[in-house]
């Protein structure tokens, strides 16, 4: 049988499956508070439609042999620290032979399945529609221990203020008196494991459950100057979070005075688009563009860098602060001074650019260095990195912390030019073993790179290099195609021999830095949410230089990583169908499910997946070249941190505070 998105397909289902009175569910202004019932009125307008259901399995059916991990997820060699048993295949299957009566239903529980794989570089995303819509609370929790040693879950001090003004006005209740009382109970449940269940079943964002922890509490980045805040992803469900299940949330909470409250607060929820009912709203259901979108990106596939497409990496919604609701912390520019007369602030700000700042601390010997994104401004990051460096050279800072909190990943060539910069061309390269899954669909895609003279795909052999650092001709199909046998997760599949990226990153070895510190004094923090790139960044100099690393929060007297997944390449839908397109495949044609090609998705649904896993480096005397000695992939081995550090309250609010306990 054979499917195709006609323009009558689509007229039709548009009168089928809503009802376009101006009246009706889906009349929201962008930006405006909305209840949980009108947010759930609209997102249940759409009826399930067989056509799209079979058509997103038959896409991901096929995309999915690209994915990295396939096997490996079926049964993860280390069930201790990094469960998993997700059969991806499987249960598409299962999403295929299960009634809906409700299209919302049909894309959430394929959110729901991605999400089981705790990988942030492998996600599905729901329809535009629905993704426009976010859910929110107005208190946003944080986790801390407490003095008498227990880990507990308090309001932060963080609140949005079109949230605080919409419940004085509501319950006539201002939510900021709850700032520092710790939640005693959220729907019956102690605080603490409700919070827990969540990171475990609804963020895919990490293996290590005290990452996901983490990333369920609001995430304050360590800016000693500016209040910049990532919303909790419990309190802000975005297209990689659940909307919620029921309207309201119960509260029991705890104050500083021993009492005790009960209270509850509604969802609310605000779109980033306005409709004007349910014809507007389908509008944003569908593929906007299913025959050009392909085209027009390969059409620029000259410009595209795909070494650097990961710098979509983690997109973290800011939460809009009142001012007053930030501690004014101590800290000055370091032009503002006298260094012989006046007495160091607690921060002292050596330099400052969008992505990275450098700071010093109090003691006069340490410097910290706070880089955000592996895909920063190149020019003005590395003239940043240089003055940052010169500065720590003149007031003779002997210790260097760099903390990589809420660092998500970014492009692989600039992680590896500051790996470059970092370790000097005496150091070791800066790269890692890497392999890709074959399948027919990735022997296809070598073979036409290959007859199209295509060296610029992720599936090109000119795209690499090999073990020893050499090029490999464009056709020279031997390194991807026929590949090596491995059993992962019980299943034999053959992946190509080791690569990496070639000519990525080398620029870092031409930048001389004004002081070179030994690995001994340096330390590298993370809250676990190190990933992708800045996982390979991490990892290089924990496992080659020694170089000690700290985590900070998750669980309690368990150990805990201080990166995430590591992956090591991620591709969004819009960036295999270029790829496919530069490589001569049509993927808005119709479609024969027997055929090996996935085409463009009928709605405007997306996802991502990791497609080239990287190896743990393996330390061999005497040889500058890496090597590896196990099957084993990155993502999947436990690179548990040196030290790991309970928050305290004042640090779960301003991590910065945490640099003064890097070094005791």
């Amino acid at each position: 049988k054979m499917f195709k998105a006609t323009p009558l397909f689509v007229f039709i289902s548009l009168i089928l499956l809503v009802s376009c009175q101006s009246n009706g569910p889906c009349n929201i202004k962008a930006g405006e508070i909305i209840s949980w019932e009108d947010a759930a009125d609209c997102i249940y307008s759409i009826k399930m439609n067989e056509e799209v259901k079979v058509q997103t399995l038959d896409v991901l059916t096929k995309m999915y042999q690209l994915y990295a991990f396939l096997d490996i997820a079926n049964d993860s060699p280390d069930q201790t620290h990094l469960p998993m048993r997700v059969h991806l295949l499987d249960e598409l299957e299962i999403i295929g032979n299960r009634p809906y009566e409700f299209d919302f239903e049909f894309h959430n529980d394929l959110r729901y399945l991605y999400d089981q794989l705790n990988d942030a570089h492998t996600q599905y995303y729901l329809p535009n529609c629905y993704r426009a819509i976010s859910a929110r609370q107005p208190i946003s929790p944080v986790c801390y221990t407490n003095d008498n040693g227990e880990q507990v879950i308090a309001v932060s001090e963080y609140f949005d203020q079109d949230l605080v003004d919409y419940f004085k006005q509501k319950q006539n209740f201002d939510v900021t008196q709850l700032k520092d009382a710790t939640i005693e109970t959220v729907n019956g449940i102690p605080a603490f494991d409700y919070f827990l269940g969540y990171a475990n079943h609804s963020v895919g964002m990490a293996k290590d459950i005290g990452t996901r922890l983490n990333v369920v509490m609001v995430q304050p980045e360590p800016r000693p100057d500016i209040s910049i805040v990532a919303a909790s992803y419990w309190q802000t469900r975005t297209k990689r979070n659940p909307f919620p299940k029921q309207p309201t949330v119960y509260y029991t909470f705890k104050f500083s005075d021993g009492t005790t409250k009960d209270m509850s607060f509604d969802w609310t929820a605000i779109s980033t688009t306005t409709y004007n009912g349910t014809e507007s709203f389908m509008e944003d259901y569908w593929n906007p563009n299913p025959t050009g979108e392909a085209s027009r990106l390969a059409g620029e596939s000259d410009n595209l860098d795909f070494e650097n497409l990961e710098s979509k990496e983690v997109t973290k919604r800011k939460m809009n602060i009142p001012s007053s609701s930030s501690l004014i912390k101590n800290y000055k520019h370091i032009d503002e001074i006298d260094l012989e007369n006046d007495e160091l602030p607690e921060f002292t700000m050596l330099v400052n650019s969008t992505s990275l700042t450098f700071w010093m601390l109090n003691d006069s010997t340490t410097a910290v260095m706070y880089l955000d994104t592996m895909a920063p401004r190149l020019i003005e990051t590395f003239k940043a990195l240089n003055e940052g460096f010169e500065a720590c050279a003149k007031h003779n800072l002997k210790r260097l912390i760099i903390d990589l909190t809420n660092n998500g990943g970014g492009s692989i060539c600039f992680g590896r030019s500051l790996l470059a910069y970092f370790q000097g061309e005496d150091g070791i390269p800066n790269w890692g073993p890497q392999d890709l899954p074959l399948s027919e669909l990735q022997k296809n895609l070598t073979l036409q790179s290959v007859n199209m003279n295509k060296a610029d795909t992720v599936w090109s052999p000119g795209f690499y290099d090999n073990q020893d650092n050499e090029p490999i001709s464009n056709s020279d199909t031997s390194y991807l195609i026929p590949g090596i046998p491995h059993v992962r997760g019980g299943l034999l599949r053959n992946y190509s021999k080791r690569v990496h990226i070639n000519n990525c990153g080398n620029f870092g070895y031409r930048i001389e830095p004004a002081v070179r510190y030994s690995p001994s004094d340096i330390r590298i923090l993370t809250h676990g949410f190190c990933g992708s790139t800045c996982a390979l960044f991490t990892n290089h100099l924990a496992i080659y230089d020694n170089v000690q690393t700290i985590v900070v929060g998750g669980i309690d007297n368990r150990p805990m990583q201080y990166t995430a997944f590591p992956g090591l390449q991620v591709l969004d839908a819009p960036d295999f169908y270029s790829q496919f397109v530069e490589l001569g495949l049509n993927v808005t044609a119709d479609y024969v499910p027997d055929d090996i090609i996935p085409r463009e998705l009928l709605t405007s649904a997306s996802f991502r997946a990791c497609i080239r896993e990287i190896y743990p480096l393996t330390k061999t005397p005497g040889q500058p070249i890496p090597t590896y000695s196990q099957t084993k992939p990155m993502e999947f081995t436990f690179q548990q941190a040196d030290v790991h550090l309970s928050n305290t309250l004042q640090t779960a609010n301003h991590p910065e505070y945490n640099w003064y306990r890097i070094f005791n």
